[in-house]
C-alpha cells in the first residue's frame, strides 16, 4: 500500500525581525532561486515598495520563462518536499511560503517602528499593528 503522511504546519512571525527576514529573503532568492536581480531590488528598495516586491514574489507571471529564476540543481538522494512553484521544480512550496512571510514581516516591521515613532506615548496603536500582523501570518 501507498501510504502518505500529511503534515500541517502553523507558522506565525513576529514583526521585530526585519532586518533578519531581509537577509533570509535575499538568501532565498540568491541561493535558491538564482536570482540575483531581484535580491538586489529588494537589498535597494525604500518600505514604500514592499508591498509591490511582496506582488512579484506571490502573483508574478512566469509561464513566459523570461523572468523564471533556474532552481538551484538538489544533491544527490535529496528528497522532495513538495516542490514545482512558480520558481522551478527545485524549489520547496514551504521555503517560498517562508520566503514570502519573510516579505510580509518586512512590510510589518515597518509600519510597526513607524507607528512607534509618530504616535504619542501610552498609544496603543503599534501593539494594535503588531498584533495584527501576527494574526495574519497564521491566516
Amino acid at each position: 500500500s501507498n501510504s502518505t503522511t500529511s503534515k500541517c504546519h502553523l507558522l506565525g512571525m513576529d514583526c521585530y525581525c526585519k532586518e533578519e527576514s531581509m537577509a533570509d529573503l535575499c538568501k532565498f532568492l540568491e541561493v535558491q532561486c538564482n536570482d540575483r536581480e531581484l535580491a538586489m531590488q529588494v537589498r535597494c528598495s525604500r518600505p514604500e515598495q514592499w508591498p509591490s516586491l511582496l506582488a512579484k514574489l506571490q502573483w508574478e507571471d512566469f509561464e513566459d520563462g523570461e523572468n523564471l529564476p533556474k532552481a538551484k540543481p538538489k544533491a544527490e538522494g535529496e528528497e522532495d518536499q513538495g516542490t514545482g512553484t512558480r520558481y522551478g521544480p527545485g524549489i520547496s512550496k514551504l521555503d517560498h511560503f517562508s520566503a514570502e512571510q519573510n516579505m510580509e514581516c518586512m512590510i510589518a516591521a515597518h509600519e510597526y517602528y513607524e507607528v512607534q515613532r509618530v504616535d504619542p506615548p501610552g498609544s496603543q496603536a503599534s501593539w494594535n499593528a503588531r498584533d495584527q500582523h501576527m494574526a495574519t501570518t497564521l491566516l
